[in-house]
């Protein structure tokens, strides 16, 4: 399955634009040119790979209310393998992310996932290990999660 979508305005939650809580960092809507793909493969029930790409163009975000703006643009490329196997799961994912577009701040950072589960009689148990990474330069900006709530 390949799936794209092109996005040029994100409606946030903390809308209506010019209320007392519209600012940079928190705009009523996010505007920019940003593209999603997203690649998956069943190669069998055991094992199904997820490929993605996101440029996020996010011409009027910013980290803080004065800040610079589109600071929050990023390209991110992963990889993500899952799977089940007589009543076990597991998940591993890495992904890759750097400053995109405009972008004047530096990042490049990584995300890890690892998670096992086991489901019995309907209920399922799952441990996982997540790392939303930063490097290590100056001015760096850990792995960002611009558009989660």
């Amino acid at each position: 399955t390949l799936t794209y979508a092109y996005i040029d305005q994100v409606n946030t939650i903390f809308g209506p634009g010019n209320g007392q809580h519209d600012s940079a960092a928190n705009p009523a809507n996010i505007e920019g040119h940003s593209h999603l793909v997203n690649a998956q493969y069943v190669f069998m029930p055991e094992l199904t790979a997820t490929a993605y790409s996101y440029l996020l163009d996010l011409d009027n975000l910013a980290i803080t209310p004065t800040g610079a703006q589109g600071a929050l643009s990023s390209q991110t490329n992963g990889l993500r393998l899952n799977g089940a196997i007589q009543g076990f799961s597991y998940a591993l994912e890495y992904a890759r992310q750097s400053d995109y577009d405009s972008n004047p701040q530096e990042l490049d950072s990584d995300y890890y996932l690892a998670e096992l589960g086991y489901t019995l009689k309907g209920v399922a148990l799952k441990a996982g290990y997540e790392v939303l990474g930063g490097d290590e330069g100056p001015g760096n900006r850990a792995f960002q999660t611009p558009l989660a709530t």
